[in-house]
């Protein structure tokens, strides 16, 4: 099962590593905070952080339920 930790981890890790991308997207455009349009690159950038986030909601627990029901090292490595 730690294996299967370590894959969650790695993929929140991404998510925050695009979160942050999206931050830097927003200051290079200069787009204040509310605002979600306005530069192309900013709209690519902050919409592949929110796929990935919506992503998230089904691979993490599909994940969990893998490693518990079939066979941790197997969820790891497909995880992976």
């Amino acid at each position: 099962m730690d294996l299967v930790v370590v894959v969650a981890l790695l993929a929140l890790l991404e998510y925050f590593t695009m979160g942050a991308l999206v931050g830097r997207a927003r200051a290079r455009s200069g787009i204040a905070a509310p605002a979600i349009t306005g530069d192309p690159v900013f709209e690519r950038t902050m919409r592949a952080h929110q796929n990935t986030l919506e992503q998230l909601i089904v691979f993490l627990p599909a994940l969990f339920a893998f490693a518990h029901y079939v066979q941790p090292t197997i969820a790891a490595g497909v995880g992976a």
